[in-house]
């Protein structure tokens, strides 16, 4: 599960067969499943990491009016500590309370990651300017802001504007608690 699919004649991957007609899950598809249809009696996938993508240097956000205090957007991945493999990854870069407006925050959450007395994580997070950029995981990013342009009528205490797309970045790391 990739959040774009390649044109048409590049797929590399290996190709199911009717001896084996399903390709394995990764374990961050597990956890994209586990988002999307969590079993409330698992207790041991109930771990969350989640935070803020801020700049290094806080003088490297644009001064605009669209109210960016962190870094917009990001993909932020938690790789498994004993394995290395990924084990969840999340697009960052805002947050949203209903009605709006929607906060351009660096914000990021990754959940129902698996937990115990052994479990690590390594987090890590990268700019979206390489083969993959914002174009490709959000087609419409109307949909992230409602303003009278998108919807007449829209109050305007409770509207914003999508701001452009980080360049390449570098992030500080700061524990939480």
């Amino acid at each position: 599960m990739f959040p774009y699919a390649p044109p048409q004649g590049q797929f590399t991957a290996p190709r199911p067969t009717s001896q084996n007609p399903d390709a394995p899950l990764s374990d961050d598809d597990r956890t994209g499943l586990r988002v999307l249809y969590p079993d409330p009696s698992d207790a041991v996938h109930a771990g969350a990491i989640s935070g803020h993508v801020l700049p290094a240097n806080p003088l490297a956000l644009p001064l605009s009016p669209y109210g960016v205090t962190g870094i917009f957007p990001a993909q932020v991945v938690a790789l498994d500590g004993a394995t290395g493999a990924v084990t969840a990854a999340v697009l960052a870069g805002w947050s949203c309370a209903d009605p709006g407006p929607a906060q351009f925050d660096g914000t990021y959450s990754l959940q129902h990651l698996r937990v115990g007395p052994v479990q690590s994580y390594e987090v890590y997070t990268e700019p979206l300017d390489g083969p993959v950029d914002l174009g490709n995981v959000i087609y419409s990013l109307t949909s992230i802001c409602r303003n009278a342009a998108t919807d007449i009528g829209w109050p305007s205490q409770y509207a914003c504007v999508v701001p452009p797309s980080a360049a390449p970045f570098s992030a500080r790391i700061r524990p939480g608690p």
